[in-house]
């Protein structure tokens, strides 16, 4: 036996232990790289990964252990709570899945985990000592032993049935000295104070690597352990094909089908877009289709078209975006409406061989429709092969602080002051030293598993057979690891993305169809590009509500560049982004828009390829143009490199292999050291942000849609706006914009509003929806009966028919939802409370008589425009019936106006303005500056810059009518005011608290 036991130690790949990554959320120690270099380090051969109730981490473990000749077998520990219950492990990929459904079950039903296993046929299941009766193991069930139990004294079961005793160690941390570590994540994980942690909350101090040498000691006295182990462990395995694709495979029922089926439609789609006999879009989709069928991508194009064929029939509108618009197939099925011939786009951006990574459609829908999209994908594919995909939220930054000093008991006072001054040498201690130790270990660490903002998979097997899945609120399945992960096994995802700006176009349309009865098509957007109307907004700037163009920023842009077309608006779209403006190139972009015989260009491979962009890298494919081109990479490691730089790419050993590739090349081609670094400054700045081309025609498209809706039916495009509480600005300005543009606007009324915002010829009347201290219930009950039953009499009559109670109906009373009873709010008031309702409400809402009121004299009672005021802007946020301006105390309104401020530049100019909006940018000295968006008495918008000096002499203090004083300064046709002074100018008293 002691032989059988040395030869067995020498293999150190037979020793059973069973490991946990930190994606045992708040309880594992190591990362999956660490957890395989510490066994690495150990010689151990064979290592099986146990994450706790998710197999998110199974394929990066595997991959990982392969590279460093580690045998990786994937299994599941089981908990409730803190409370073990079984450890499983998959003897071969088919007991993976079996796992993962087992757990997914539980969580789609949310049924809790029971304390014992199903009947499993490829999984193996181990149990702690003591919790089933040995009698009662199955065939691949068993008990076991772990480091700590193997000295106790077996019960007579143990010692008649050692068969079924194994040798288990679990590894929770490297060594012994992680294991005050483990308890900081379980404090944090049960939300308690260190100290009270209870030992059933940890793991047991003895859950890290042991060298088989020492295992040997621990189980001398029962060698059979390590043996039955060994033989448990021999007749399991873990590999994994991630070169197939797994996405569904065929649309139809073969792929050669699947291609004709493809090319009918293409075709189809292609007498729409272009007519019969257009020979450049005809050479263009039959290679496409060549590309796409080669590269076993019909099924994907299909399902995405059948998506976009359900949306159209339920009359939901959408936007597709992404590289997917750079396919002339793509925009023949509708999936986007992105003409990529005439914006040049090249094919091979959104599917080549050469391409790192799967293609992707991104698809937008507006927000009330997204779900009802999501439920016909999970219906036509079935739930077994459908899932949403799952991402992981980390601990990051201050959130990290506040957790360990909630850990430390330390009051939240004083957990604030170490958030906000880190570095304040009077907060530093040992306790803080502590925190802020343990708190740098914690960064990245996975803290709750989450939804990807719109990833779908369809896949040919069932989902669980590479993951388990999750039930977030959302309501559809969830798979338990991200987009890389999904990437590295071969599945491409579908985006089914929503947003308000949508939402707004669609509900637009329904607005002029019952307000104009005029039936209007959105989609007709190359009329659009065309329309002088259209062109002459944007070039003026008058974006607001309009989709990405709307911004303080982006409409300046606008008017920078004099944009009057869509193929500068889709530049517009892309230099606006983070990464070009900060390095500076957007303003050089504007300067060489201008002036283009005034500047030179980096290189020859500027000039070649990113002439259009006046030698500016703008877009994601001039990433790739200029790595290509100019630096000598392959294309492959171009996209690996363009991918990096736009936040999609994980592995920093790749990214670091090519950015050395990248100066390498450059200095064997000769290039000076500074052109070198200036190229790849540019790249870097690009870092997170960069859009492609095809992307920015997509959000111009949109914003050509938005214009035209504002231009020719601008009060029903300023009511879905409100109606979508979306855009960039807070409610008020769009109804300031509303009424700018001519429209008479009305507080809420129970006779003549909705629970929305709504429309009756140019007047809109505001929707109970603002109210803030309104019930949504009351709201919608109070549209509802009326449109059901009629118009209310009068105040006992809404009282009768709405169950209201008396706190909402004096909400109501106060916005001046009774008007037309033409009585005062005063009256109304006291009405309410006089208001006697001996007859129960009918289930109807309709009384069968009115209430009768009691007899009362009323003292003489006045309202006062004032409290109207004041009970508009606190009920709905904001005045209604006059503006900010109208409470003042001053009547001062400065010496300019924003339409005067291109003639005084130079100028020092004082200025009445409404605050909008701020933002604010660090500079180069790390110093806070800011820039401002107010609106002047006239209702227009014009903009400040608060440099730090100023900025901390004359702070921001909140939102209302400030006085400014400022130099008028201009840059590309644009003004603006310097600001050397400010003051936030005080309101009259409030009347109703005198």
């Amino acid at each position: 036996m002691q032989d059988e036991i040395m030869s067995c130690l020498k293999m150190n790949g037979k020793m059973l232990y069973t490991a946990r990554t930190y994606y045992s959320l708040r309880y594992g120690t190591m990362p999956v790289e660490k957890l395989v270099e510490e066994a690495g380090k150990r010689n151990i051969g064979t290592l099986v990964l146990t994450d706790i109730n998710n197999s998110s981490a199974c394929f990066d473990f595997a991959g990982l252990c392969l590279k460093n000749n580690i045998r990786p077998l994937c299994g599941m520990e089981f908990r409730v709570n803190s409370h073990y219950l079984y450890t499983c492990i998959a003897h071969n990929e088919h007991g993976f899945g079996e796992i993962n459904r087992h757990l997914t079950e539980h969580n789609l039903e949310h049924k809790p985990l029971s304390s014992s296993a199903p009947e499993f046929e490829n999984v193996f299941v181990l149990y702690a000592p003591g919790s089933v009766p040995v009698a009662r193991l199955r065939e691949n069930e068993f008990i076991g032993i772990r480091p700590w139990e193997a000295g106790k004294l077996w019960p007579d079961e143990y010692r008649r049935n050692s068969g079924k005793l194994v040798a288990h160690c679990p590894v929770a941390f490297a060594g012994p000295e992680d294991y005050e570590f483990h308890r900081h994540l379980r404090a944090i994980d049960r939300n308690t104070l260190l100290d009270k942690l209870s030992e059933k909350d940890t793991a047991n101090r003895m859950e890290c690597f042991y060298p088989p040498r020492d295992l040997k000691k621990i189980y001398a006295n029962n060698p059979s352990l390590l043996l039955n182990a060994s033989a448990l462990l021999a007749k399991c395995s873990f590999s994994f094909n991630k070169s197939t694709p797994k996405n569904k495979r065929t649309f139809t029922v073969s792929h050669y089908d699947d291609r004709l089926l493809l090319e009918k439609l293409a075709f189809d789609g292609l007498k729409y877009r272009y007519g019969k006999d257009d020979k450049k879009a005809l050479q263009r989709i039959r290679g496409e289709l060549q590309v796409i069928d080669k590269l076993g991508f019909s099924s994907y194009f299909l399902i995405t078209w059948d998506i976009i064929r359900y949306a159209m029939y339920r009359g939901f509108y959408h936007v597709g975006r992404g590289s997917g618009g750079n396919s002339i197939v793509a925009y023949c099925l509708r999936i986007t409406d992105i003409d990529p011939i005439e914006l040049d786009l090249y094919f091979e951006r959104f599917i080549n061989p050469q391409r790192t990574s799967p293609p992707d459609f991104d698809i937008d829908f507006a927000w009330t429709e997204r779900d009802e999209v999501l439920d016909y994908i999970f219906k036509r594919y079935g739930r077994d092969h459908t899932a949403l995909l799952g991402t992981m939220n980390t601990f990051r930054d201050s959130s990290i602080i506040r957790e360990l000093g909630k850990v430390y008991g330390l009051p939240k006072n004083e957990i604030d002051r170490l958030v906000e001054r880190p570095d304040d040498p009077l907060l530093q201690n040992g306790l803080t030293k502590k925190i802020f130790d343990y708190g740098s270990r914690i960064i990245d660490f996975p803290n709750y598993r989450s939804i990807h903002a719109g990833g779908v998979l369809i896949s040919e097997e069932p989902i669980t057979c590479y993951t388990a899945l999750d039930m977030p609120p959302k309501g559809f399945p969830t798979t338990q690891w991200d987009m890389y992960v999904a990437e590295e096994i071969g599945f491409e995802k579908l985006d089914i993305l929503s947003q308000r700006g949508i939402a707004h176009i669609g509900e637009c349309v329904d607005i002029v169809r019952e307000n104009r009865k005029q039936k209007i098509d959105v989609h007709r957007v190359k009329e659009f590009k065309a329309d002088p109307g259209i062109n002459d907004r944007l070039y003026r700037g008058e974006a607001i509500g309009c989709f990405y163009i709307e911004s303080p920023a982006m409409r300046g842009l606008l008017k920078k560049l004099k944009c009057s077309d869509y193929l500068r608006l889709v530049a517009a779209s892309s230099i606006i982004r983070p990464g070009v403006a900060k390095s500076g190139m957007m303003k050089e972009y504007i300067h060489r828009f201008h002036n283009p015989g005034s500047f030179s260009y980096l290189h020859p491979a500027f000039e070649e390829h990113l002439g259009e962009t006046f030698g500016i890298m703008v877009y994601q494919e001039d990433v790739i143009k200029i790595a290509h081109h100019f630096a000598g990479l392959d294309l492959a490691d171009a996209d690996i490199l363009r991918r990096a730089m736009s936040g999609k790419f994980r592995s920093r050993k790749e990214f670091d292999r090519i950015q050395n590739s990248f100066f390498d090349n450059c200095r064997d081609k000769g290039y000076p050291v500074e052109l070198t670094a200036e190229v790849w400054r540019q790249i870097a700045s690009f870092s997170g942000y960069a859009f492609c081309k095809a992307h920015s025609a997509s959000y111009a498209i949109e914003s050509y849609q938005s214009l035209y809706l504002k231009t020719n039916f601008p009060h029903e495009f300023h009511v879905a706006v409100i109606n979508n509480f979306g855009g960039f600005y807070y409610t008020w300005v769009y109804v300031n914009e509303a009424r700018r543009y001519g429209a008479r606007i009305e507080l809420p009324c129970v006779n003549t509003g909705r629970y929305k915002t709504s429309i009756r010829n140019d007047v809109i009347t505001l929707g109970f929806v603002h109210i803030k201290s309104l019930e949504s219930r009351v709201g919608k009950l109070t549209e509802t009966l009326r449109q059901e039953y009629g118009e209310y009499k009068d105040l006992g009559d809404f009282i009768s028919r709405v169950p209201a109670g008396i706190e909402q109906v004096k909400a109501l009373i106060r916005c001046g939802a009774f008007r037309f009873t033409g009585k005062s709010k005063k009256s109304l008031l006291w009405e309410a409370h006089f208001l006697t309702t001996k007859e129960k409400q009918l289930p109807s809402g309709r009384q069968l008589f009115s209430p009768q009121v009691k007899t009362y004299t009323l003292p003489p009672l006045e309202d006062n425009s004032d409290e109207d005021l004041w009970d508009e802007i606190e009920l709905l946020g904001f005045p209604v019936t006059r503006s900010r301006f109208d409470m003042v105390q001053t009547s001062y309104r400065g010496n300019a106006l924003a339409a005067e401020l291109l003639a005084l530049k130079g100028k020092i100019v004082r200025m009445v303005g409404d605050l909008v909006t701020t933002k604010y940018v660090r500079t180069v000295r790390k110093e806070i500056m800011q820039f401002g968006c107010f609106i002047d008495q006239k209702g227009e918008f014009f903009d400040t810059v608060h440099f730090p000096g100023t900025l901390k002499k004359y702070p921001f203090t909140g939102q209302g009518v400030y006085l400014l004083e400022g130099r008028v300064s201009e840059e590309f046709g644009f003004p603006s005011v310097d600001i050397q002074k400010m003051a936030r100018l005080p309101y009259r008293p409030d009347p109703r608290s005198e």
